[in-house]
């Protein structure tokens, strides 16, 4: 956020404007990681140690999501996570557990799950 003081010429007063500058994608995609990371893992990692090993191929790579999206299994604390990376911009996008069971939330009855209640 920049804060700008103008000077009206009529009256004389000064006047200050906060002018709000629009993220680009990539500043998006780096702030959304930072807060899906510390949301879901606690703490905070540097993302150029991560982008430097998907690069390097130093990760266990799983599939292309896009033509732009690449999903990476990431392991921190013996918990496994997939990490999803913008290759065209070289920017992680967000981080969710691995796990091969879809996560249900409280919204949703457990009966919808049951084959029996089709």
């Amino acid at each position: 956020m920049v804060i700008l003081t103008f000077k009206n010429t009529w009256t004389g007063y000064d006047y200050e404007s906060q002018i709000f500058k629009k993220l680009s994608k990539k500043q998006s995609l780096h702030f959304h990681f930072n807060k899906s990371y510390i949301k879901r893992i606690g703490r905070i990692l540097d993302q150029k140690v991560i982008i430097k090993q998907i690069r390097n191929n130093k990760l266990e790579f799983i599939d292309r999501q896009s033509s732009r999206v690449t999903r990476w299994k990431y392991i921190i604390d013996n918990k496994e996570y997939i990490i999803c990376y913008d290759t065209f911009r070289g920017q992680l996008i967000t981080i969710f557990p691995y796990n091969n069971e879809p996560e249900y939330d409280n919204k949703y009855p457990y009966y919808w799950l049951l084959e029996d209640n089709q």
